[in-house]
């Protein structure tokens, strides 16, 4: 319908990583325990009308675990085309043939609630009626298949959509015997194959594309013919978008999980430009000279000097000579009446002549 919508592109954008619908068989149950059995429901169910009835045919049939587009994909791998006569035949070596009302024997088969899941389940219920097998369908939401299918290993079949790269070491967590874990989404069947896992540890370090494609040829050849689980088709991308958007599918994801910084709208009005920068303006004349300032105050008084160094004792001089021994002195007495006389001839002289 979106495909004859006029004004929009509808593209079914393939990729490496693109999800594969598989069936999941719990080969701990003794009835899925026989490969014969396995064999036998694989060639019960014609892929190409489950296609062309579930996905009105976007999907493709699905040949192996790893994805057709895949740089390691293996065409050469087993495959079971849809013979009702080949499956009867199987299911006689098994050991379980058809009782009176045709029935060899029954099976449930869980699925996650969703329409193209339902109408796939409806579609194989169908189809194994035709040889005898009768599936009961067992519809669970998303927490309680999680629970019953990876956590308790409460199943016969179950029917799940995972991608299976880009690089098919991704797989290890579905097939390799180390993952038979109580996790969501690992090795619930219970598969366990030594030269399995031997090739998925020597692939993890490998690196060489021509020796990958043979370790990981290997693998989908040996998971094919022991069929644990059955493809049953490859989900491309369906991109639906208008016209006027250029640069749709983008990156890997075609859009999905990418940044869209190619993508751009056509329908719009374009931008206005940018203003342009105006002319740089001429330089201005100098300026008149400013007045003189104000004559400052005077500046405080300087810090009082330090005292200068006191300044060294000179040396002793020499002891003077010894002069000539005098005459002998006059009695005390006349030295006195002498001076007396003097005094008073002084005073005289200064009093008659003046100073």
């Amino acid at each position: 319908q979106l495909q004859k919508t006029p004004g929009v592109n509808m593209v079914l954008w393939k990729h490496s990583s693109q999800s594969i619908q598989r069936v999941y068989f719990n080969l701990r149950n003794p009835i899925l325990s026989n490969k014969n059995v396995r064999q036998a429901i694989a060639h019960a169910l014609d892929l190409d009308l489950i296609v062309d009835r579930v996905t009105s045919g976007y999907t493709t049939k699905g040949t192996s675990p790893i994805s057709s587009i895949a740089a390691t994909y293996n065409p050469d791998v087993p495959m079971y085309e849809y013979s009702i006569s080949k499956a009867d035949e199987l299911l006689d070596a098994a050991g379980y043939p058809k009782d009176a009302a045709g029935i060899r024997f029954e099976i449930d088969c869980s699925t996650e609630v969703d329409a193209s899941s339902e109408k796939l389940q409806e579609v194989m219920k169908e189809m194994l009626s035709e040889v005898g097998i009768q599936m009961n369908i067992v519809r669970l939401e998303e927490a309680a298949m999680i629970e019953k299918v990876f956590v308790d290993w409460d199943f016969d079949m179950h029917t799940l959509s995972i991608g299976s790269g880009p690089s098919p070491e991704r797989l290890s967590s579905i097939f390799h015997s180390d993952a038979i874990t109580k996790t969501p989404h690992a090795n619930a069947m219970g598969y366990s194959n030594d030269r399995v896992d031997e090739l998925f540890d020597l692939g993890a370090k490998t690196v060489n594309l021509e020796t990958r494609k043979e370790i990981y040829g290997e693998i989908q050849s040996i998971i094919k013919e022991e069929l644990p689980s059955l493809p049953i088709w490859e989900s491309p991308w369906p991109l639906a978008y208008r016209e006027e958007f250029i640069g749709l599918p983008a990156g890997v994801w075609g859009g999905l999980r990418t940044h869209l910084q190619s993508v751009w709208w056509v329908g719009g009005e374009a931008l206005s430009p940018e203003p342009e920068a105006g002319a740089t303006g001429a330089t201005g004349a100098t300026g008149d000279a400013g007045a003189t300032g104000a004559t400052g105050d005077a500046g405080e008084q300087g810090a009082k000097g330090t005292q200068g160094a006191k300044g060294t004792q000179g040396t002793t001089g020499p002891q003077g000579v010894t002069g000539p021994q005098g005459p002998p002195g006059e009695p005390a007495s006349m030295v006195f009446v002498y001076a007396s006389l003097l005094l008073s001839i002084i005073a005289i002289a200064v009093a008659y002549f003046g100073p």
